[in-house]
């Protein structure tokens, strides 16, 4: 098999299973009720309604960065409040970590 043929079908099965473990990630979001720290950080982000507020907490009371509150903040001005809606965010995350460890495990071959 060419590299050319090879590259092709990497990107295909890199492709296939970042669309499949989509699929299953998505199918049943909200199967269970938000859970404590989901709960947490969309309450989080209900407190302190801007970005400098969520930076100003951060800064003086707790010790790790804010930027999932901050995406967090924008995504449930964009989309809402709700359980699927404060699961996507991380779900997205997650997909992207799935396409980086099968892009990894492809090119390690």
């Amino acid at each position: 098999m060419s590299d050319k043929n090879k590259s092709k079908l990497n990107v295909i099965l890199i492709l296939v299973f970042v669309l499949f473990s989509s699929f299953l990630r998505f199918k049943k979001i909200t199967y269970q009720s938000l859970w404590l720290d989901e709960l947490f950080s969309i309450n989080l982000t209900l407190q302190f309604p801007s970005v400098l507020k969520i930076i100003n907490y951060f800064r003086f009371n707790d010790v790790h960065p804010p930027f999932y509150y901050i995406m967090l903040l924008i995504w449930e001005r964009m989309f809402g409040i709700g359980e699927f809606s404060g699961r996507a965010l991380s779900s997205i995350f997650e997909m992207e970590i799935k396409k980086g460890q099968a892009t990894f495990l492809v090119r390690v071959q």
